[in-house]
Order: C-alpha cells, then sequence, then structure tokens
C-alpha cells in the first residue's frame, strides 16, 4: 500500500472514530455526510458540464439510476444493478476494512451518496436501506420506485 493509501486509510479511521465518540447515532451521521457529498458533487458536475450535456433535474428513473451505478463504478464499487433494477450490488467496497468494523457509519455513508445522488438528480426513485457484507464480496442497495407510471429497467446496466 502506498503512503498516499495509508494517509487516506488514517483520515478515514480519525473521521469514523469523530462520528462514533460525538454522535448518539453516529450511523445516522454517516448517512447524512453521504448524502452531503452526494449533494456538492452533482453541484460540480452540472457546473463543470455547463449548459451542454448536462442532467437538469428531474430524470426518469432509468436515466438516475444508470448515474448513480456509474457514480458507484467510478468510486470503485463494481456494482451491478439486479435484473429487475429494485437492488444493487455492490461486488467490491473500498473501505472494506473499515466497514467491518464500523458498518453503521461507513455503509450509512455509501446509502446516503446514494440517497443524495438520487435526490439531486430529482428522481422518484429511493434507496431505503444497504445490507452490509450480505457475502464476502457484496453488499445491496435496495431500491424503492413508485408504484405506477416508471420507466422499468428488464436487465443489468453495464459500468
Amino acid at each position: 500500500m502506498s503512503e498516499g493509501e495509508d494517509s487516506y486509510r488514517l483520515l478515514a479511521e480519525l473521521l469514523v472514530q469523530h462520528l462514533v465518540a460525538n454522535y448518539e447515532r453516529p450511523g445516522d451521521a454517516g448517512v447524512q455526510a453521504g448524502r452531503s457529498w452526494a449533494g456538492s458533487q452533482g453541484r460540480r458536475q452540472h457546473r463543470r458540464q455547463g449548459a451542454q450535456g448536462s442532467i437538469t433535474a428531474p430524470v426518469g428513473q432509468d436515466s438516475a439510476i444508470t448515474a448513480v451505478v456509474r457514480m458507484l463504478g467510478d468510486i470503485g464499487f463494481a456494482p451491478e444493478l439486479s435484473a429487475d433494477g429494485t437492488a444493487i450490488y455492490m461486488h467490491r467496497c473500498p473501505f472494506r476494512g473499515l466497514a467491518q468494523s464500523h458498518p453503521d457509519v461507513v455503509c450509512g455513508a455509501h446509502l446516503g451518496m446514494i440517497q443524495g445522488a438520487l435526490a439531486e438528480l430529482g428522481s422518484p426513485v429511493s434507496a431505503t436501506r444497504l445490507l452490509p457484507l450480505v457475502e464476502a464480496d457484496l453488499c445491496v442497495t435496495n431500491l424503492a420506485r413508485p408504484a405506477s407510471g416508471h420507466d422499468r429497467v428488464r436487465q443489468s446496466i453495464p459500468t
């Protein structure tokens, strides 16, 4: 592991320990941090793209989910959308070690990132929960879609 990776790991551990020590509900603080990050990332992406090619909210369900799956792939989660479009399978966690010791905070932050990204896009889809480490290399985020008027995904979206 490189010196830079060690520094980021130390910073991540420090921030998680701070939330655990100073918040009554550190998992909720993690979710809020993730939502905040997604909101600021979305605003930066929108400004960077300018008028041409920018995503304007609200977007359709499939477009929003595709954007979130792409974001997760860019971060390193190796995501895959379920065939019925109601779950995102994350086959790799960039923070696995820390997630094993503090899943409420780390996985809460990841859930918040997904929730925040969907909200930033104005999507009616919501991420309802994240199931951490259901298998050695698998976390699952459940998605809720409105009961009617949705453009259903019928197959996995490549990342």
